[in-house]
């Protein structure tokens, strides 16, 4: 029997030399690592940001349903609805996919109420308790009086005595007055001032700065203008492009490079993402103000069904968390990822969201589970999420060229 001898070291090394074989090898180790990165990306929650699949298992348990899919299609319903494109075809999917859920009808609730449809509203939260009387959903049910859009009195509330004051809107929209060293004031969020709110403010001294930290809060920049007349405006450099807000009139434009009031604020840029928001903090209170960035959805918070959509959840102590189209946001991983250092780096006492409650408490670590999950990505993993972030949200990518098409 004749046995082949193994090639010489030398033998090999040519054999290793040859181009086909360098492109071979390239070729299989870049397979090999896009297979790994994939694999990662399938542990990632993309519903529930900062968890793994893990814990989507004990939501979809607690209730009922294949959480997954069931956020995936109700974002996808949601999303359709913002960007101007027919939902129906989505919501049909949740219905037939889980007509005996109670969290289908509660999400029809929420269209309904978004298109002001409120007497179709109210007949899905009956049929939401009819069909699932005992379940988890319910805690995300409004209450009539949110349904009939009657709310608590927009007043002020002392949040840090002599320093720091909060009044809401409609249970879910909170402004901020802080007071400046130079003893004037400033507004962190304009929001619908009732009478009796600019009667307090007005009582408090001279408001000289009013700030709109992020790019979907312009609605009532015309109306504090007219309260306030002699306070400065600033906005955030997208409001000079974002077609509702970019023929307002600002004073300014927050800048991390150039701030204003540096004695009394640190401005925080969220770079890298989509919302050019300035996380707003106050330097001698150590209190934060979040805008659309992350909320904190506690019991009495009126958009519970808009919250739990993207991810989150009532829960029975206040928590940071970040709805989970966050992800479709990131535009620059890096940039974001340098952002967040910054913010992990700082003292802070309080977590003042404009959506939701405020936190109080361990409030370093609540913006690390919050906000770090970017931290533990790169850009491929990322790449990869925004592709199963589409491939598993049905009806989206389509309800997005819709939306495109009517714009043309």
């Amino acid at each position: 029997m004749n046995l082949s001898l193994p090639a010489s070291s030398e033998e090999i090394i040519e054999h290793l030399k040859n181009p086909k074989v360098i492109v071979a090898s390239v070729a299989l180790l870049a397979f090999i690592g896009i297979i790994r990165k994939w694999r990662k990306a399938k542990q990632f929650s993309i519903v529930l940001l900062g968890e793994s699949r893990s814990a989507e298992k004990l939501y979809s348990k607690a209730y009922g349903v294949d959480i997954n899919r069931f956020l995936n299609t109700a974002g996808s319903a949601f999303l359709a609805f913002q960007v101007g494109a027919d939902e129906s075809n989505i919501t049909d999917i949740l219905q037939k996919e889980f007509p005996s859920s109670a969290g289908t009808y509660l999400l029809l609730c929420g269209v309904n109420q978004l298109r002001g449809n409120n007497e179709v509203a109210k007949l899905m939260v009956e049929k939401a308790k009819s069909v699932e009387p005992a379940s988890p959903w319910l805690q995300i049910s409004p209450t009539v009086n949110e349904l009939n859009k009657v709310f608590p009195p927009m007043v002020l509330e002392e949040v840090v005595k002599n320093s720091v004051w909060k009044a809401t809107e409609e249970s879910f929209n909170n402004l901020f007055l802080f007071r400046l060293k130079d003893g004037n004031l400033a507004i962190v969020n304009a929001i619908n001032y009732s009478e009796t709110l600019i009667a307090q403010i007005k009582s408090m001294g001279k408001v000289s700065h009013i700030i709109s930290n992020t790019k979907f809060h312009y609605k009532y920049i015309e109306r504090s203008r007219e309260v306030f007349p002699d306070a400065l405006v600033y906005g955030v450099p997208s409001h000079k492009t974002h077609p509702p807000s970019k023929n307002m009139h600002f004073s300014g434009y927050l800048d991390d490079k150039n701030p204003i009031l540096k004695d009394d604020f640190t401005f925080i840029e969220m770079k890298g993402h989509d919302l050019t928001e300035f996380l707003v903090y106050h330097n001698s209170t150590k209190s934060i103000v979040i805008g659309d960035f992350g909320l904190c959805c506690v019991p009495n918070y009126a958009n519970k069904i808009y919250a739990a959509t993207f991810g989150i959840f009532p829960s029975s102590e206040p928590e940071l968390k970040q709805m989970n189209y966050h992800l479709l946001q990131v535009k620059s991983l890096p940039a974001l990822q340098s952002s967040l250092r910054t913010l992990f780096s700082i003292d802070v006492d309080r977590i003042l969201p404009i959506h939701g409650g405020s936190v109080h408490s361990d409030c370093k670590g609540q913006l690390q589970r919050a906000f770090g999950w970017p931290l533990k990505l790169g850009t491929i993993d990322l790449l990869f999420l925004v592709v199963r972030s589409f491939m598993e949200k049905p009806g989206l990518l389509s309800a997005i060229m819709q939306a495109g098409k009517k714009k043309q």
